[in-house]
């Protein structure tokens, strides 16, 4: 992948964050909402190196809701009212709902390839020489 190629898809993540405010609904989850605050990239992109291998983008999110059992969500307009993890499914046998953190990185990384989404609890003190692309977008000193 070229250095273009990956400022571009952290743009467009940025963008798809920006335009719902940093607020990812995320209805057939267990929880209602995923809040986004902060997200950067990090890695070779942020670096500058030509061909980095995948984009590194570090998001700090948080959940918000509360949770909501499925027979709750009797009045909602969806047709299947609480999906099963699948994988989870076949080890165990046992149905639970998706992780809401899960169905939200799963609607920023839609139809783009090599998109590596880390989470700031687990890979922040390791995400170093960061550039921050929401709130802020600080890639607009960098020439695509």
């Amino acid at each position: 992948m070229k250095l273009s190629t990956s400022i571009r898809n952290a743009i467009t993540v940025a963008e798809r964050i920006r335009a719902l405010s940093g607020v990812i609904e995320t209805p057939e989850a267990s929880r209602p909402f995923v809040r986004i605050k902060r997200a950067w990239i990090f890695g070779s992109t942020a670096k500058g190196k030509q061909n980095p291998n995948d984009t590194d983008i570090l998001l700090e999110m948080h959940v918000c809701g509360d949770y909501q059992p499925s027979n709750v969500r009797r009045n909602h307009k969806c047709k299947r009212y609480a999906k099963t993890d699948r994988k989870f499914l076949r080890r165990r046998g046992v149905n639970t709902g998706l992780r809401s953190e899960d169905v939200a990185l799963r609607y920023l990384k839609k139809s783009m390839k090599k998109i590596s989404l880390h989470s700031m609890e687990l890979d922040g003190e390791y995400a170093t020489d960061r550039i921050m692309i929401y709130p802020r977008n600080d890639l607009k000193n960098y020439v695509i």
